[in-house]
């Protein structure tokens, strides 16, 4: 099976260059099942928080980088103005090219996610395949596990509402191929190349999801280094192979430390993450043992949900297909009875070590101690784990397929192997065809979804009242972050890790951005302060609002068949000087007022940040303070027509120079080492 001493991923690129047709043949069989989710739902992934948070910081994204050549540090429609480059994927390439994709092919944005999925899609295929040529399994066997890892029930269902898992399993095989390459024959360019990849998915920015990947990979590595250790296997000096394996940490470590420092910034102003949660919180979502052994066996049904407590995507996550699932056990079977020996080469007993810890971690079983360690207590919902315990369980039923294989010769071979893939492609075909449709949250908003009355709601604050969120209709209520989409300006938003200051001032609306309290008086004069001109009322709660609002002088402006449209003419402005109304505009992640000539202080209404800052535009520097009220107070000290308010963080750029300083000295050490060997 696997030789430890072979060159550099030499056999392995040659062998996967023999097998190109089997893997074209999965990447054409991956593209057909895509074909089959779009059918039977167009725009099949654009549910959830994909639709809700996702495609708006895609499209904001985008924008300010086409609009101001700046990554999208600031956002100006959400929450009296929030930062979010801590929890949207501003620096990760791949969602650039979504966008630009999408609007070529479709004219619109909406296309984004499905075709960011289904590029990491084709990944996850890519290296799944190549990592088990790597550990030595032939080209039927990586075929049909492939396509397995890339359909397994978790990976789809999950990413119809959560986008970035599919980018962890994209990622996430090529990480443990060099790991365990770096163990075969240690080398600088592999270490490099490994941060490098860590480090794309580090931009992905799921924290969660990362540490959590980072932690499997060691788990990885540091299992078949043990088990070939006590096996008093010598493929090469385990001393080097920890060092670069180590090293590869390191430059991972000064690669993210921009963003790991203003994030870590962040975080300890947060709302939602600025400690540890909570036992409940923190232990909620373990993956039960019976819908664990449910969704394996039997993921068709809806009427599981009855009898397993959880979400309703939690039954079919576990579904890997029936060929991986008979195969897994086989092997398990064998490695239980002390019968493996003949893949031991596999390193099935170091992989079966990691799955079996990941299983009884997504089981809740660590929980207990995990509270109190640091970084991990601030994370919940275990069952995430799943994706890695599929893909662990796929690959120990790959080294059992590879030696059931071994069996045939030729012809035989390949009649076998096209049986278990069609066995396969059924299963999968009867799950994502036939099958229930399952996701966090559906929704029944036909998509593309129209731009409501953007040109009429353009010129103040929204405010979402009485709608009962998420609903399968949410689009008209304006409610979540579909202001960013749609480039209106919301009093509330969606985020998890919205300041502080802001989640108070927002009411702690920070989810569904729906207010569903008692509207009284106060309450008012608190949005009016805030310029909320516009009331987005749902058609059935209107009459429980509908006085407070008439009383305090706003009236009904528009009405469809879900909602009616208050105006408030008394809200005060989104920038003003001397008591004046100002144009403004929001050109990417800035704030653009026209002065017209004016002196005197502007106040900018939204809420105040230290790392505001503000020029004119000739480009001088304009002073920005907060008012009584807290809102951005900008003095010119000269006449100006323009002023932009725009958001930059110092932990950023401290970041970057001490990722730059710290690149630099590892590069000089790395040289001067070269130079010394070369000489002796």
């Amino acid at each position: 099976m696997y030789n430890m001493k072979a060159k550099i991923f030499s056999r392995e690129f040659m062998m996967i260059k023999q097998n190109w047709r089997t893997l074209a043949l999965c990447t054409a069989a991956l593209l057909v099942f895509f074909g089959i989710f779009e059918h039977k739902s167009p725009y099949y992934f654009l549910q959830d928080d994909n639709r809700t948070f996702s495609l708006p910081a895609f499209a904001h994204t985008y924008e300010t980088l086409a609009q101001t050549g700046r990554p999208a540090l600031f956002n100006f429609h959400q929450s009296l103005s929030v930062p979010v480059f801590q929890e949207t994927p501003v620096f990760y390439p791949p969602v650039y090219a979504s966008v630009l994709l999408s609007k070529l092919s479709t004219g619109s944005i909406f296309a984004a996610v499905d075709i960011i999925v289904f590029g990491h899609l084709l990944l996850s295929l890519w290296g799944f395949f190549a990592l088990l040529v790597f550990l030595g399994c032939g080209a039927g066997a990586a075929g049909i596990c492939s396509l397995a890892w890339a359909l397994n029930g978790f990976l789809i269902f999950s990413s119809t509402s959560s986008w970035f898992i599919t980018a962890v399993a994209a990622w996430f095989p090529w990480a443990v191929l060099l790991a365990l390459g770096i163990l075969a024959r240690p080398s600088l360019k592999k270490a490099l190349l490994l941060a490098a990849l860590r480090t794309l998915m580090f931009t992905v920015a799921h924290h969660q999801y990362f540490v959590y990947a980072v932690m499997v990979e060691i788990m990885s590595f540091a299992a078949v280094l043990l088990y070939r250790s006590a096996e008093a296997e010598q493929p090469a000096p385990v001393s080097r192979a920890v060092k670069f394996y180590l090293l590869s940490h390191v430059f991972t470590v000064i690669a993210c430390l921009p963003l790991l420092i203003a994030i870590a910034a962040s975080l300890a102003g947060s709302c939602g993450r600025n400690g540890p949660l909570g036992w409940h919180d923190f232990s909620y979502l373990n993956y039960s043992l019976l819908s664990w052994l449910a969704g394996l066996f039997y993921p068709y049904s809806r009427d599981l949900l009855k009898y397993y407590s959880g979400w309703p995507h939690m039954v079919q996550l576990s579904h890997i297909g029936y060929v991986p699932l008979a195969f897994a056990s086989v092997t398990i079977w064998r490695l239980l009875k002390r019968r493996g020996t003949e893949t031991d080469g596999f390193h099935l007993k170091a992989f079966a070590s990691v799955t079996l810890i990941i299983f009884l971690w997504t089981l809740g079983v660590f929980n207990p101690v995990e509270q109190y360690i640091p970084v991990l207590n601030r994370f919940r919902w275990h069952f995430k784990l799943g994706l890695f315990l599929n893909f662990y369980l796929i690959l120990i039923a790959a080294a059992g397929l590879d030696f059931l294989l071994g069996k045939f010769d030729g012809e035989q071979r390949k009649k076998v192997v096209f049986l278990l893939t069609a066995v396969c492609a059924l299963n999968f075909g009867a799950l994502y065809l036939l099958g229930p449709r399952v996701t966090f949250n559906t929704f029944s908003d036909p998509a593309p979804l129209v731009k409501p009355l953007r040109r009429e709601l353009s010129d103040g604050r929204i405010f979402t009242v009485g709608f009962v969120t998420p609903g399968p209709r949410n689009a008209a209520s304006l409610g979540f972050n579909y202001a960013t989409l749609f480039g209106l300006n919301h009093f509330a938003g969606y985020g998890q890790l919205v300041p502080q200051a802001n989640a108070k001032e927002i009411m702690g609306l920070n989810y569904t951005a729906s207010f569903n309290s008692r509207l009284d008086g106060e309450t008012i004069a608190r949005l009016r302060g805030w310029g909320v001109k516009w009331y987005v009322v749902a058609k059935p709660s209107e009459y429980r609002y509908a006085k407070a609002l008439r009383a305090a002088g706003i009236t009904p402006a528009f009405e469809d068949a879900e909602r009616v449209i208050y105006k408030d003419p008394a809200a005060s402005p989104l920038a003003e000087a001397g008591g004046k109304p100002l144009e403004v505009a929001f050109p990417g992640d800035s704030m653009r007022i026209q002065t017209s000539g004016l002196t005197q202080c502007v106040r900018a209404n939204v809420l105040y940040s230290k790392f505001f800052k503000a020029r004119d535009e000739t480009g001088r520097d304009i002073p920005v303070s907060p008012d009584m009220a807290n809102r951005a107070l900008l003095c010119p000290q000269a006449q100006s027509r323009e002023l932009t308010l725009y958001y930059s963080n110092p932990f950023l750029i401290i970041g970057l120079a001490i990722s730059a300083l710290l690149a630099a000295i590892a590069a000089l050490v790395i040289f001067f080492r070269k130079i010394l060997w070369i000489k002796n």
